[in-house]
């Protein structure tokens, strides 16, 4: 029945949508906090 796998695939879509801006979000945090510390450590190097 197709209206049944447009459903599950519309549910499935979502998720992975969720999913990726999860993703991302974490990826930019590691990316900031990774840049902060490289900072600091040019700045004890003085």
């Amino acid at each position: 029945d197709p209206d049944i796998i447009a459903a599950v695939a519309e549910r499935y879509r979502q998720q992975a949508e969720d999913h990726w801006q999860t993703v991302l979000k974490n990826i930019g945090r590691v990316k900031q906090d990774y840049q902060k510390n490289q900072n600091r450590q040019k700045g004890a190097g003085d």
